[in-house]
């Protein structure tokens, strides 16, 4: 069926609705995202993580990891474990990263590395979380004591492909319905205009169909009254048979007694 120009304008209204709603409900339910990275420092060891804002299911990231000795360390320790949600939140999934292994340092020694992360494919669009495991030894006379600590912090955030995707085919649909409002902005007048003449010819068909449905009422006979007609025309024919059946035969022997009158007459004489 094809659509009329005013259909197809409330079509595009329609369906960028329905886009739009959907690009602002996603909008809503996003979270924010801390740029930026994650520090620590408990005034024997200083640590800063640095790491992508954002990336994709799939993605592999470089991450950088800087620790800076304020003292003598013994058996230095620490650890990322990266975890996130799939399956639209239904299970989890995790990545172990060691950093550093059982390493002295002294006073003042910086370890500056870089570190790689591959998210799953199947990983669910969101933010990603760490915790950052520290151990170490430290002095203090007379004895070398263990420290422990682990912290949380968000990392990286997972888009969601297919919402780019939706965004993007809102934007060319928005473009293209400008472009068609643009060019077929008097459309709505001849519209109205074919509308205000169909409603005008509709009315004429009701008056006429009216008009004729009251005349069949007024004129219409039933099948006997009709029948009762036809056998009057029937008889009314047959009589004007008759009747001229009948003027022949007069005229005809009104004809055969004037010819066979004076012929008897003249016989008469001659005898």
């Amino acid at each position: 069926m094809r659509l009329s120009p005013e259909g197809k304008i409330m079509r595009y209204k329609i369906v960028l609705s329905c886009i739009l709603l959907a690009v602002m409900l996603l909008n809503f339910a996003m979270p924010s995202v801390r740029a930026g990275g994650y520090g620590f420092n408990d005034g024997k060891i200083d640590i800063s993580v640095y790491y992508p804002t954002q990336a994709y299911p799939g993605d592999r990231i470089s991450f950088r990891v800087r620790v800076e000795a304020l003292e003598d360390l013994q058996d230095v320790d620490i650890s990322i474990w990266v975890r996130g949600s799939k399956n639209e939140g239904y299970s989890a999934w995790s990545k172990y990263i060691t950093i550093l292994s059982d390493k002295d340092l002294s006073s003042g020694v910086v370890r500056d590395e870089d570190f790689t992360l591959t998210f799953p494919s199947d990983a669910s669009p969101g933010l990603t979380y760490a915790i950052i495991y520290i151990h170490y030894k430290y002095y203090s006379w007379p004895l070398w004591y263990d420290s422990y600590d682990d912290d949380a912090f968000q990392m990286t955030y997972l888009k969601d492909k297919a919402y780019e995707d939706l965004l993007d085919d809102y934007h060319d649909l928005l473009n293209e319905y400008n472009q068609y409002k643009a060019t077929h902005s008097h459309t709505n007048s001849e519209f109205n205009e074919v509308t205000n003449q169909r409603d005008y010819w509709k009315n004429e068909y009701e008056s006429l169909n009216s008009t004729y449905n009251d005349y069949v009422k007024t004129h219409s006979y039933s099948n006997s009254e009709f029948d009762a007609l036809k056998n009057e025309a029937s008889t009314s024919r047959s009589l004007n048979y008759l009747l001229v059946v009948t003027t022949i035969v007069f005229i005809g022997t009104t004809a055969f007694l004037a010819i066979k009158k004076p012929k008897t007459k003249r016989e008469a004489n001659i005898s």
